[in-house]
């Protein structure tokens, strides 16, 4: 029993097909067929190696971007029901041997010292450290233990609305470190 295998579109009859894209050309992967695109790599050997990039999928005759694809169809390849205008937070292939990242979760960098009220400056190697939304300052040694490098931060103090509090004056903040603790309850 022989199956015949399925008939592949001619690039004139899909509508949208990518012509100003050197090289595309129709191929068919089982029942889904990709416009895909071939380029050649050479290896540390000298050898041409041949790699196939898929672009986009074709659906019902009309060509789409890959990224087009995956916001407009689902994983059988049934159109989702309310397109989602969400960014997916995750590496997205662009073009072979290129990758997307996501952005940091915190963008907006360290603070510079020189704006920071009562920085301590007169201490040698004090640098600024976040972890997590926390800015500590923090003094670095760096040292090895059985052949690996390693490293330990003493903790100055933290920098809390643009000002630097050493870990004694930071105590006085309640657990939260939101608003100073009252001294009167504490007497009391």
């Amino acid at each position: 029993m022989s199956r015949t295998p399925l008939p592949k579109p001619k690039p004139e009859e899909i509508e949208n097909f990518p012509f100003d894209v050197k090289g595309a050309f129709v191929r068919r992967v089982g029942a889904y067929v990709y416009v895909a695109i071939t380029y050649t790599k050479v290896d540390e050997n000298g050898k041409k190696l041949s790699r196939c990039h898929d672009i986009g999928r074709v659906v019902d005759n009309k060509y789409y971007p890959m990224e087009e694809f995956w916001r407009t169809f689902m994983r059988g390849g049934k159109r989702r029901e309310k397109p989602s205008d969400v960014v997916v937070r995750a590496y997205t292939k662009l073009a072979p041997g290129t990758v997307r990242r996501p952005k940091p979760k915190y963008q907006e960098g360290l603070p510079d010292p020189a704006t920071i009220e009562n920085y301590p400056h007169d201490v040698p190697g004090a640098r600024i450290l976040r972890n997590g939304k926390i800015l500590y300052v923090v003094v670095t040694t760096y040292y090895r233990t059985n052949g690996s490098n390693r490293h330990v931060h003493q903790y100055l103090g933290k920098i809390r609305d643009g000002r630097f509090y050493t870990m004694e004056e930071y105590r006085q903040f309640d657990t939260r470190g939101r608003r100073p603790a009252k001294k009167e309850e504490e007497q009391a």
